[in-house]
């Protein structure tokens, strides 16, 4: 599963080796092409690629613009551009057992019976760049299709891909993709769904209900296998396996403290495990019908400050003991427009409204490091990389030589666009 480390590794000179070297404690190395989730993959040969778009006509939908990727050969150090041949794979992971790319994309097809799949399953011999692959619709589950790369399970040699449905009537539902044949078919687990919001004390209107949404699973040390789930709670869901997928635990808050934003787990080589989430919590809901003057119906469902008070800096914490204890809860990268005074008059219209460092994405690299995608619109995102080793010092400090920059306070004040009119704060 990790000989993608090795390749990158081969194609590093001496230089490269020892510009490594320098790197300890976070640095931003590209601007992604794209929201952080699914599209930083590693070529055969150890060409790391983040895929996306430009010039785009239609917000989130990359097939309205100029489909591109970004590239490094000295280890995302250093990243180039380029134009996507038609009908290439784009990011996908490889099957260690099998030595076969998987990817699961979004489809709006419906299978024989009217229900909608959750996508097309992508194989490729060759992987990121194969502008051939076998195509399958994956039929019979209804699912979103805003989900994270397939996860490769070693130990068990069966695929999981995590996802989730909402219903009529607003209800998530988190579901797990399961293969026990590499990836030719898929039988859907569903669970229990998750307690919605309550509205109480401090809260005086509800939040913006997202009870089970973007679950990403991986496997802890000699453990079981966790999912995590993004909700609308102060608290991070998780599930557990502990007979290789077959059946998991119900849902139930973790110790991570996180509100509605997307964790991502990253499993290392070594077994170790890295936790990347945002660990910090939105301003309490007010009473949003008697606020003037008048706000939007969007905001009144907590789309506005619920994602601006929440995801301005990025955490992860490190176990090594199969979950028992974390280590870290360091600050990845702190948005670089959380100072803005209006932060709609910043980024890329075609990107996400949301500018912001929730979401996540990461890889682990050769010597010890981990590149991250981290964010939301061109005006935040960030490809990051940082060594392990950060993670365990024991202190910070903050000496405020540059003033209160690295300190952010947050309250609701209602901005004003003229192409966004009674929306946002």
């Amino acid at each position: 599963m990790f000989s993608y480390i090795e390749k990158i590794a081969s194609l590093m000179n001496e230089a490269d080796k020892e510009e490594y070297k320098r790197i300890y404690a976070p640095r931003v190395v590209a601007v992604p092409p794209a929201d952080s989730r699914r599209d930083v993959c590693v070529c055969a040969d150890g060409e790391i690629r983040a895929y996306g778009a430009r010039d785009k006509k239609i917000p989130y939908i990359d097939e309205s613009g100029v489909r591109t990727y970004i590239a490094s050969r000295d280890g995302g150090i250093s990243w180039k551009t380029y134009e996507v041949k038609p009908g290439d794979i784009g990011a996908c992971v490889k099957i260690p057992w099998t030595g076969r790319y998987i990817t699961i994309k979004g489809a709006v097809e419906e299978d024989e019976y009217g229900v909608r799949g959750i996508g097309r399953r992508y194989f490729s011999d060759i992987g990121p760049g194969d502008t051939n692959p076998e195509i399958a619709l994956i039929p019979g589950t209804k699912v979103s299709l805003d989900n994270f790369q397939p996860f490769c399970d070693e130990v068990s040699h069966k695929i999981f891909s995590a996802a989730y449905h909402i219903d009529e009537n607003g209800g998530y539902h988190v579901k797990m993709l399961v293969s026990e044949d590499d990836g030719v078919s898929f039988e859907c687990i569903e669970f229990p769904e998750i307690p919605r919001f309550e509205m109480k004390w401090p809260h005086k209107s509800l939040r913006w209900e997202n009870n089970g949404a973007e679950p990403s699973v991986t496997r802890l040390m000699n453990g079981p296998l966790w999912m995590i789930i993004r909700t609308s709670h102060d608290y991070m869901y998780e599930s557990f396996s502990y007979d290789d997928g077959k059946t998991w635990s119900t849902p139930a808050p973790s110790r991570f403290h996180m509100t509605l934003t997307t964790p991502f787990p990253l499993t290392l080589s070594d077994g170790r495990t890295i936790l990347f989430w945002n660990n910090t919590q939105p301003l309490p809901e007010f009473d949003k019908d008697t606020y003037w003057p008048p706000i939007g119906n969007g905001t009144k469902l907590g789309l506005g400050e619920d994602v601006f008070t929440n995801r301005d800096v990025s955490h992860c914490a490190i176990t090594e003991d199969g979950g028992k204890t974390f280590i870290g809860c360091r600050e990845l990268i702190r948005s670089p427009i959380r100072n803005s005074v209006y932060d709609r008059a910043v980024g890329d219209e075609y990107s996400s409204n949301d500018k912001s460092v929730h979401q996540h994405q990461a890889i682990e690299l050769p010597y010890g490091k981990v590149l991250v995608s981290v964010g939301q619109n061109t005006a935040s995102r960030r490809l990051v990389i940082f060594d392990i080793k950060w993670l365990y010092e024991k202190e910070c400090r903050e000496t405020f030589r540059q003033g209160l920059e690295n300190v952010t306070t947050h309250g609701f004040i209602r901005g004003y666009c003229e192409s966004h009119k009674n929306e946002g704060p």
